[in-house]
């Protein structure tokens, strides 16, 4: 379940993640901690974050913009929110080619060749899922971005868009991206082990409410876990 919360709330990030929290926990049918720091944040060795006192539950946090976002599982989870931006004094094709190099520089080459055809878009697509693949791991910024490729298994670049919109729901062989072009001008995605459904839930001033299903704006894909996702010697 994903969270979204305005960064001009003035709430703190423990704040936030304990509506969440509670939130996730209450559409469960599950009981309500009591303790007050039920919901602190300690950090592994790596730096992936975690709740000590909820140990059935994880989560991943991102934000962007004027976007704060937060997903909460039962199972490992990645995040992560990007917005598409520009330099002020860059015109969008200006600025797509600036991508389209970023991309060639930092991205794997099969990511690469992907983004090529739309680096507007694709490069912050492949940004966020590639956010999402190392904050699931648990290796944060110790990750080489242009070792790994989040793009499914070796193929020609034509056959890219393809394999991305293939589905499967093998638990356990692969890993899971979700990724929706929400909200306006941002692209938001999950990794996880998992091929569920994601609810996005937005907090206004007065409640949570439900803006997103996994049939609105997604994109989804998968890649095997034996693909060995770390395939580039630089």
């Amino acid at each position: 379940m994903i969270f979204l919360y305005e960064q001009s709330d003035k709430k703190s990030r423990e704040e936030r993640l304990r509506e969440a929290g509670e939130f996730y926990l209450n559409k469960l049918g599950r009981s309500m901690p009591q303790a007050e720091d039920c919901w602190r944040v300690e950090r592994t060795k790596r730096g992936k974050p975690f709740f000590p006192d909820q140990p059935g539950l994880q989560f991943s946090i991102s934000h962007s913009g004027s976007v704060w976002a937060c997903v909460i599982a039962e199972h490992p989870v990645g995040l992560d929110i990007q917005e598409h931006t520009r330099l002020s004094h860059e015109t969008e094709q200006e600025a797509a080619e600036r991508y389209g190099r970023m991309a060639v520089r930092f991205f794997h080459e099969r990511e690469a060749a992907y983004v090529k055809k739309d680096p507007g878009t694709r490069f912050f697509q492949i940004w966020a899922a590639k956010e999402s693949y190392v904050k699931y791991t648990g290796r944060g910024i110790e990750a080489d971005f242009s070792r790994f490729s989040v793009i499914p298994d070796e193929t020609a670049a034509e056959e890219t868009e393809r394999k991305m919109k293939q589905k499967h729901t093998e638990q356990g062989e692969f890993l899971f991206f979700r990724e929706w072009s929400y909200p306006a001008g941002m692209s938001l995605c999950v990794c996880t082990e998992w091929p569920e459904e994601q609810e996005i839930w937005l907090r206004t001033e007065q409640e949570l409410i439900l803006k997103r299903t996994d049939r609105t704006e997604l994109l989804e894909w998968s890649i095997k876990k034996t693909d060995k996702i770390y395939n580039k010697t630089k």
